[in-house]
């Protein structure tokens, strides 16, 4: 009975170990994605925004 437990102790510390990994990747895929697309876009959102501080009476952006 306690080597039935001490398999089933261990079947669950590598389930999580390799959830905590999948967890890992998809954050870091995210993480490149987001960089990615501030990269790519990041001059055109800033001319975006002065636009709209230019139209709402600023002088300077």
């Amino acid at each position: 009975m306690l080597a039935k437990f001490a398999t089933w102790m261990a079947g669950l510390r590598n389930q999580d170990g390799q959830g905590m990994v999948e967890y890992g990747l998809i954050i870091a895929l995210i993480a490149v994605v987001v960089i990615a697309a501030v990269t790519a876009l990041g001059q055109q959102i800033k001319t975006e925004f002065c636009n709209i501080v230019t139209g709402l009476g600023a002088t300077s952006c």
